[in-house]
């Protein structure tokens, strides 16, 4: 019976043995996982902290930059539309002739009439634009 007793002991105590040490092993991968998880908190800290950064400088920066750079387009661009119109020159009430019209001799003919020399103006388009009126009337 001692014999049996004995080897039960020698199994107890292996299988003791066996435990603490996985439990060791355990408590040291415990361990690994502690460090690691502090390791990524301390990461997303610097993160996060570096995200605010780009929040209060570049982000207002680069809009800051980029509202000036939209000012600047449409002032290039409304001034590309006046120098286009700058030469534009806008005549109401002459009346139209029956039939096909030369708008260019029409227009030359009542500034002649109402102003002298006025011969030598150049033009380089003439044309009539529509009214309200003969807008409604075309097909």
């Amino acid at each position: 019976m001692t014999d049996i007793l004995l080897k039960l002991d020698n199994k107890v105590t292996a299988g003791f043995i066996k435990t603490d040490n996985q439990l060791g092993s355990l408590q040291a991968s415990m361990k690994q996982v502690t460090e690691d998880v502090n390791h990524l908190k301390l990461s997303v800290n610097i993160l996060e902290g570096d995200l605010n950064q780009v929040k209060q400088s570049v982000i207002p920066d680069l809009e800051t930059e980029l509202k000036a750079k939209i000012k600047a387009l449409e002032q290039s661009r409304l001034e590309a539309e006046l120098y286009s119109k700058k030469s534009n020159l806008l005549f109401f009430d002459i009346p139209s002739p029956i039939g096909t019209e030369d708008v260019e001799e029409t227009l030359r003919g009542q500034l002649q009439a109402t102003m002298p020399n006025t011969e030598n103006i150049i033009f380089m388009n003439v044309h009539r634009l529509p009214t309200k009126s003969t807008i409604a009337l075309a097909p």
